[in-house]
């Protein structure tokens, strides 16, 4: 599908794009509960809005609605509408421009403590105007906001034309699907749903059925918002697109690639419409009385009871007052899965609507729900994997991928809750045996600061790029200025009290101790049994990065906190534009800190494109490439940069044969930076990898090869190794004769005879 957007209109897609929608209300409270989530979120939402028109579409236009959006705020029965299931302009992709005075609840990403988050809530951009999907606004109306009054403009989407290259897809179950009849996302959906009520002795469906939800989410979502990111050394130009077009240069050290399938404008209205789905399913939940302890992406874990009535249940800080007393309103099962069905979403109780369970939630996309038999439960890593070393030291996952120790940690802290009746000192938390090991966490040497201050602590050891080390988690009581690193990554945990530990501030060597009185010459380092159990505590914030005049750490309870934009905020878009915000505007932020931006596609896109319309094996012939590695460019793998010199000269050379397009960008692929009219690179650095390209493609005309140590040129069949240097290079010995000793020294014969110290080559 070509895509002939002009920035304006790239701009008001990028800056209506958000990520997934996560967050977290009860916490440090077990509550009975049951797990719910849509089926298979992402495709559903690409079938419900017919988006494989776009997909088969040849090309994609824009046309203005704006008159036709604006009635929508007299719409008295909106939110009665979307809690069932009635959505306006359901089947067409709609972007709404508006400016938000604070009484709209929109997609909001708010910098905490240096860390953004998405979050619905109200929001103020002091008169200037960004762009929103309607299903996001939709949303916003059905969470309570009030629809916008100020739309300044809206947009449609309208397919143009039907490819004529689509062909057939073989689905794993055998089905062929006509692109051109069919809406190949709804075929998944449907050939998973059949495959669900099969017979399945040997496990051939459930494996087929999971590999076409991953196929759908691949389809649907992950394809569409793919960004290939890189490091490089030096810092480049990228450019951001504005909502109007307008662009912002900044320099990076984390350029990135769009990938071959990115298009945001569906990604953007897969997830937004997702968000609608969960905001009217929590609209109606709100309006029968019950409670939704967390929501995450496509799931909601909500209050439930065994009663036939709604039941309050006690909680500290809980929405729902009974008898002065604080707490949430449980639902039963069968009446939370009518309201969630009357949203049209496909709703399904995963876990709890056959069995009592209890619900933990200690922060944002972290719970863990307990059955009354302790074995049918389940949990997140609860911040733990990834962060902390895997104290068994054998690295397992689960099914889910997630780290099977944090998650028995989870759980071991959710079971001790539910059986807690509420008075009394808390259960102690019950750990295997590496709950007494010191806790480590892991780091990776990432930017050149990191290298500096490993090899300045350990002056003795080679330290690399991407070198590994451990950081000791101290007592509290130790100082929050004292860091403790070690190497001996490669150590078991049993013996990492024993590592080479080192103070990062003075790089004297220092002695660890997990006892509670260690000697004066020793730091105390805290287990992770101390670790997890201070989760347990009200006052605890390390369930979540969040600073005090939020107001969010309520005793037993966390709320979605108002949150007002600042005006410069829209003024960038991309996934993570408020990092670079942030480095803006934030003294202490790190400079070359990570960006997440989006660039404009530079020349290899392009050449790549040609490149398959050239073919694999014309491709290998005219650049002396052998045919697996053209094959590579032609698919659009990764490849060298030499090699995308020799294909971009190949490409080039046959321009106009292939339909190539002329550019403004630097001629070397995978550079990207504007170029001057009348110029063919941005620099000499890129004129020189480009010739290179150009003297291998040259050579393979006259049938001849260059070495890369020596440089000489053979003709006929490449020879290995090469029959003027062997492949090692030339190599020039010079000699030279000690005046006083006569001794005969090879190589740098500079400075004094290292045999006499006296004479000096001649």
């Amino acid at each position: 599908m070509r895509r002939e957007y002009d920035d304006r209109i790239r701009g008001a897609i990028a800056s209506a794009f958000y990520g997934g929608w996560m967050s977290a209300n009860v916490t440090h409270v077990s509550i009975p509960a049951a797990l719910f989530d849509v089926s298979g979120a992402y495709s559903w939402s690409f079938s419900i809005q017919n988006l494989w028109r776009f997909v088969i579409a040849e090309s994609v236009g824009v046309s203005d609605v704006t008159e036709e959006i604006r009635p929508l705020d007299h719409l008295e029965s909106l939110v009665e509408g979307l809690t069932n299931g009635v959505v306006p302009f359901e089947s067409r992709a709609v972007l709404v421009r508006l400016i938000a005075t604070g009484s709209e609840i929109l997609p909001t990403k708010p910098v905490r403590d240096g860390r953004a988050r998405l979050i619905l809530a109200p929001t103020d951009l002091s008169g200037a105007a960004n762009w929103w999907w309607l299903s996001d606004v939709l949303a916003g109306v059905a969470l309570g906001g009030q629809f916008p009054k100020q739309i300044v403009a809206a947009m449609e989407f309208v397919p143009r034309d039907v490819r004529a290259d689509v062909q057939p897809i073989h689905l794993p179950t055998g089905r062929v699907v006509d692109p051109y009849q069919e809406d190949v996302v709804r075929a998944i959906r449907e050939e998973r749903d059949r495959l669900r009520d099969e017979v399945d002795p040997d496990g051939l469906s459930r494996r087929n059925a999971d590999l076409l939800r991953l196929l759908g989410t691949t389809l649907t979502f992950g394809n569409m918002a793919r960004v290939d990111r890189s490091t490089v050394r030096r810092a480049i130009e990228e450019v951001i697109i504005g909502p109007d077009g307008a662009r912002l240069t900044i320099e990076t050290t984390h350029p990135e690639q769009p990938g071959p399938h990115f298009n945001f404008m569906i990604a953007g209205a897969v997830t937004a419409r997702v968000r609608l789905a969960m905001a009217a399913s929590i609209a109606g939940l709100h309006e029968s009385g019950g409670t939704w302890l967390h929501v995450a992406t496509d799931s909601l874990l909500i209050a439930v009871t065994d009663c036939a009535k709604p039941e309050f249940v006690p909680c500290p800080g809980g929405p729902v007052r009974h008898r002065k007393r604080e707490g949430v309103l449980a639902l039963p099962v069968n009446e939370i899965t009518e309201l969630l069905a009357r949203t049209g979403a496909p709703w399904r109780a995963q876990r709890g609507h056959d069995q009592r369970l209890t619900g933990h939630v200690v922060g944002t996309n972290r719970y863990a729900v307990v059955g009354r038999d302790r074995e049918s439960s389940t949990a997140t890593e609860s911040g733990l994997g990834g962060v902390y070393a895997d104290p068994t030291g054998t690295n397992e996952l689960t099914s889910d991928e997630h780290w099977k120790w944090a998650v028995d940690a989870h759980l071991a802290v959710a079971r001790s809750e539910a059986s807690w009746n509420g008075r009394g000192e808390l259960p102690k938390i019950e750990l295997p045996s590496w709950g007494s090991l010191p806790a480590v966490r892991l780091g990776v040497a990432n930017t050149a600061e990191q290298l500096d201050r490993l090899a300045t602590v350990f002056p003795e050891r080679r330290i690399r790029p991407f070198t590994r080390f451990m950081t000791a988690v101290l007592d509290p009581l130790q100082g929050d200025k004292v860091t403790v690193l070690s190497l001996d990554v490669e150590l078991p945990p049993t013996k990492w009290l024993g590592a080479h530990w080192v103070n990062a501030a003075t790089g004297e060597s220092v002695v660890l101790s997990t006892g509670q009185r260690p000697r004066s010459d020793t730091y105390r380092v805290r287990t992770y049994a101390e670790l997890i159990d201070a989760w347990r505590r009200t006052d605890d914030s390390s369930s979540e990065p969040v600073s005090p005049q939020d107001h969010v750490l309520q005793r037993g309870l966390r709320r979605t906190l108002p949150v007002v934009s600042r005006a410069e905020l829209v003024e960038l878009v991309g996934k993570e534009g408020d990092d670079l915000l942030r480095q803006l505007d934030d003294p202490l932020a790190v400079p070359d800190d990570d960006l997440t931006i989006y660039r404009r596609a530079d020349r290899w896109k392009a050449i790549q494109e040609a490149a398959e319309r050239l073919g694999s094996e014309a491709l290998a012939t005219r650049s002396g490439l052998n045919l697996r590695t053209a094959q590579r460019v032609v698919k659009g793998e990764r490849v060298s940069d030499a090699t995308m010199a020799r294909v971009s000269t190949v490409i080039e050379d046959l321009g106009d044969a292939l339909g190539l397009e002329s550019s403004n960008t630097c001629t070397r692929p995978g550079c990207g930076r504007r170029i001057t009219a009348g110029r063919k690179w941005c620099s000499e650095s890129c004129r020189k990898k480009a010739e290179r390209g150009r003297d291998a493609v040259d050579l393979v005309k006259v049938g001849a090869v260059r070495c890369t140590k020596c440089e000489a040129v053979t003709y006929g069949k490449k020879a290995k190794p090469c029959p003027s240097c062997g492949g090692k290079g030339v190599i020039e010995a010079r000699t030279d004769r000690c005046p006083e000793c006569g001794v005969e020294r090879i190589g740098a014969t500079e400075g004094p005879c290292p045999l006499c110290e006296k004479g000096r080559a001649s």
